[in-house]
């Protein structure tokens, strides 16, 4: 506790005057300490304040970019976009590239990866997004997903209309067959008993 108190104390007048737009330095000819300005988003530091001159700062090139207030030698390069990647927002000299998963993939850790296809009998319970793989769930009873061409939803086995009648009862994987008597004749498909 008494360090504590002590290491208060003992806070340089320089020190007492920082913020987030200002850093402390120690003159190496004097040892005295003085604040210098940082260079702001978008620039680097070309050369520290001295007790006769304001911190010089430099802008950053292209493909170059600083995002916070600063007092680095050299500005950070862009990041580039990986396979399956495309750029949601350009780089400039104050922030970095941002890339995104394109369209049926998401970002798995350390790449992109393509989005689960639900199989016949499974429906999508939540679409795949750039973070999120797709999540897919087994078809409630009277409820049916065809798997091909790729993620649909659960939908409901349609019902058979008054003059249809039930051939193949839906499954999770496909819907009712219904048909007319006229058009089991008229495709060849009756059954003659």
């Amino acid at each position: 506790f008494v360090f504590a108190v002590l290491s208060l104390i003992s806070i340089s007048p320089a020190a007492a005057g920082v913020n987030e737009t200002t850093y402390v330095r120690v003159l190496p000819s004097t040892g005295q300490e003085i604040v210098c300005n940082r260079c702001a988003p978008g620039y680097h530091l070309r050369a520290h304040c001295t007790e006769t001159r304001q911190t010089e700062c430099r802008p950053c090139s292209a493909g170059f970019f600083t995002e916070f207030w600063n007092y680095i030698p050299e500005c950070l390069p862009c990041d580039s976009c990986f396979d399956h990647q495309v750029v949601k927002q350009q780089c400039t000299h104050f922030h970095n590239q941002v890339c995104e998963c394109k369209e049926g993939y998401f970002w798995n850790f350390h790449f992109c990866k393509k989005h689960t296809v639900c199989g016949a009998g499974y429906g999508v319970k939540s679409k795949g997004t750039p973070y999120a793989n797709t999540e897919c769930e087994l078809c409630a009873d009277k409820h049916y997903a065809a798997g091909a061409p790729g993620n649909t939803v659960c939908t409901p086995h349609k019902a058979c209309q008054p003059e249809e009648r039930l051939l193949l009862h839906g499954s999770c994987w496909h819907d009712n067959v219904c048909a007319t008597c006229s058009s089991i004749i008229e495709q060849g498909h009756s059954n003659k008993t």
